[in-house]
């Protein structure tokens, strides 16, 4: 877990029709942080650092371009997760570049530099206001209400296997943080390839058969060896469960 061993394959896997429509997608989501007088100001921002602290844009460099490598190339659907470090040293050159501007102003004409400043500030309300219902996941309950759905739905003493993360961690949550349904088995498809993952099943149950992989009819399979229902996750139907 530590190496992030599971997700290694999909660092560098993006097929290659795609890349250029993600590259665009990128471009795009780190624009609409900041949009046009943010990007110039951003940019302005980059100039000053390297006259003024050349290491500070060195390290801000590092962290913007490999968190926008990464994420460009990162086969997920989450993958846009990854650009925050770009966008906090977005963030740090937008502020310089403001910060050298409102002094240039100033330098020149005091009550216009304090207008500006002003009209800035408006403009990062108006930003928050527009982004906050985006950003504000407070009313978001599809994850709880799947979990509960599947849990509901299992079968008693059912092994229920789960698809990736997106099903796989609301069901852990409710499993193992409030103990609900306790006589359920999650084993999560992709990793079983783990001896690790297996051996953790194993230890909860002892009598628990796992495989190595699931090939052919292997739910058939898996329900003869343990004597269970078997059921299987479908995070993106109405019928959360299938058994």
């Amino acid at each position: 877990m530590v190496s992030g061993e599971p997700y290694q394959t999909l660092v560098f896997g993006l097929p290659t029709p795609y890349l250029t429509y993600r590259i665009q997608t990128l471009a795009s989501l780190l624009l609409e942080q900041v949009g046009w007088l943010g990007a110039f100001l951003a940019l302005l921002g980059i100039v000053i650092t390297w006259a003024n602290a050349p290491r500070l844009l060195l390290l801000t460099l590092w962290m913007a371009v490999t968190s926008i490598v990464f994420a460009a190339d990162y086969n997920t659907f989450d993958w846009f997760v990854n650009l925050l470090s770009a966008v906090l040293a977005m963030t740090i050159w937008l502020g310089l570049g403001i910060a050298a501007s409102l002094d240039r102003i100033a330098g020149r004409a005091p009550k216009a530099a304090a207008a500006v400043a002003a009209s800035l500030f408006l403009i990062g309300i108006v930003q928050v206001a527009d982004h906050l219902p985006q950003a504000d996941a407070s009313q978001d309950h599809r994850a709880e209400e799947f979990a509960r759905r599947v849990l509901n739905d299992a079968p008693p003493a059912a092994m229920t296997f789960t698809n990736g993360d997106e099903d796989t961690f609301p069901l852990w949550y409710f499993h193992f943080a409030l103990n609900e349904r306790p006589d359920v088995i999650i084993v999560v498809k992709g990793l079983l390839a783990f001896d690790w993952y297996r051996r953790s099943l194993q230890a909860r149950d002892s009598g628990v058969v796992i495989p190595n992989e699931l090939k052919g009819d292997w739910k058939n399979f898996m329900r003869e060896q343990n004597a269970r229902p078997v059921c299987e996750t479908l995070p993106r139907s109405a019928n959360a469960l299938s058994c």
